[in-house]
């Protein structure tokens, strides 16, 4: 994690009908913003998107370290940054923009901190992105990446798991009492089948088993 940037990539794909409008000033800085507050975050070790490369090409035309956390004060410095970029043999702009300017791209780097975790970071992430573009016309968000994909995989696999545990419990209830014709003899089944399954969870929390896939298996 420490040596690589991260195990867990996650991307944040933004789309807009307007070409212009994901490089302007004003959007680039409320993508800033919410890039700002991601860093923050326990679960996040680095954030990358197009405005990172326009900043960090900024201080070295300025060579003035400091300018490299200075807001884009106009549409013109950042064509102008852009354009300077696109004179490189590989512009590295081309690996956070598609679709003719209208595809933009942010690459988060998590921690592997466990689905539950890495989704709640992702809803919060998700909330401040859609406040950030709501101004963008026919703007639409899509997530992927490993901690994205597999944490909403984990969730659905644990999620099926446990509701296939409780339509087991219901149907061995009914089958029991139908059987033997007497609900208490449905409800003393109840016990046998969940009493090794709590103490199994309980045991996986004293000992800070994380629930996953291959656990709920």
């Amino acid at each position: 994690e420490r040596e690589l940037d991260g195990v867990r990539p996650l991307e944040v794909m933004v789309h807009s009908d307007d070409a212009n409008a994901l490089m302007s000033a004003e959007q680039l800085t409320a993508l800033d913003e919410v890039e700002s507050w991601a860093r923050e975050q326990p679960e996040v070790l680095s954030v990358t998107g197009p405005g990172d490369l326009l900043h960090e090409t900024w201080r070295l035309v300025t060579n003035d370290p400091a300018s490299r956390g200075e807001a884009f004060d106009s549409d013109k410095r950042v064509r102008a940054l852009m354009t300077l970029l696109s004179q490189r043999d590989e512009n590295p702009l081309d690996s956070f923009l598609g679709d003719e300017g209208r595809l933009l791209r942010v690459q988060v780097k998590l921690r592997d901190v466990g689905a539950q975790r890495t989704i709640t970071l992702i809803d919060k992430l998700e909330a401040r992105m859609r406040a950030a573009t709501t101004s963008l016309p026919g703007v639409k968000l899509a997530y992927t990446g490993d901690a994205y994909t597999g944490s909403r995989g984990q969730e659905a696999v644990v999620r099926d798991l446990l509701s296939s545990l409780v339509t087991a419990v219901v149907i061995i209830f009914f089958l029991l009492a139908l059987l033997f014709r007497s609900v208490r003899l449905g409800l003393l089944s109840i016990p046998p089948n969940l009493i090794p399954l709590v103490a199994t969870v309980a045991y996986m929390v004293a000992r800070g088993i994380p629930l996953n896939a291959a656990t709920a298996i």
